[in-house]
């Protein structure tokens, strides 16, 4: 077996690889961007943009908002009400669905999922 100073060649390979790996993964998480947005501003973005009017930015902001926190109610509704308002109704159906699964007394909600619908009713 090749020794390489006081030390057999595989054992010094093993302890390279003990090393390396903690290493590794340090340098790993160094180099990785820290842009992970929290919560709380996603929502005041999202909030922001949609009283300014920026509906795409606040679309963008309440579909990340609610992938963190998928029980928030108010970012399925705005998320919902939204798409619809842009004429997206496809789009809109997915959140509405998941806002009435939250809470299937919420009257508006369910109304908005039949507007969304409705201009498939027309074609025949």
């Amino acid at each position: 077996m090749p020794i390489i100073g006081r030390y057999p060649l595989i054992q010094r390979a093993i302890f390279s690889a003990v090393i390396a790996l903690p290493l590794g993964s340090l340098l790993a998480a160094a180099q990785t961007p820290s842009n992970s947005v929290s919560f709380e501003t996603l929502s005041a973005n999202a909030t922001s943009a949609r009283e300014a009017g920026r509906t795409d930015e606040a679309v963008r902001n309440y579909r990340s908002a609610v992938e963190l926190r998928p029980a928030w109610d108010e970012g399925w509704w705005y998320l919902g009400t939204l798409l619809y308002d842009s004429d997206h109704f496809e789009e809109a159906i997915p959140a509405l669905h998941y806002l009435v699964g939250l809470d299937p007394k919420l009257g508006p909600a369910w109304a908005f999922l039949g507007l969304c619908d409705y201009p498939n009713a027309l074609v025949v």
